[in-house]
């Protein structure tokens, strides 16, 4: 993975709007360098451009004022709320919030 970029997206809905911090090893990350943080309408996406192992650890993010639902194994939530993936050829809902 030396040398690529990595593209990191969580989207989030919440009143009143969510704010949205992303995380490498339990520290806040600044926009600018190799890190480039874009928050817009919901959506924060964190690209980190030239990957060395040096940039190796835990990225999370931190998201405050969001409302979680939860949902039992195999019950499905509206479908305005689905929001999907695919990886391996599988195709999986990820987590809702709204």
């Amino acid at each position: 993975m030396e040398n690529k970029s990595v593209c990191l997206t969580w989207f989030a809905d919440g009143e009143p709007a969510s704010e949205m911090f992303w995380l490498r090893n339990d520290k806040g990350i600044v926009s600018g360098g190799q890190f480039n943080i874009a928050n817009e309408n919901k959506r924060s996406t964190m690209t980190l451009n030239s990957v060395t192992s040096e940039e190796s650890g835990n990225y999370s993010i931190f998201v405050r004022n969001v409302t979680v639902s939860v949902y039992k194994h195999g019950e499905k939530p509206p479908r305005t709320m689905q929001w999907r993936c695919k990886k391996g050829g599988k195709e999986g809902v990820l987590v809702l919030l709204h």
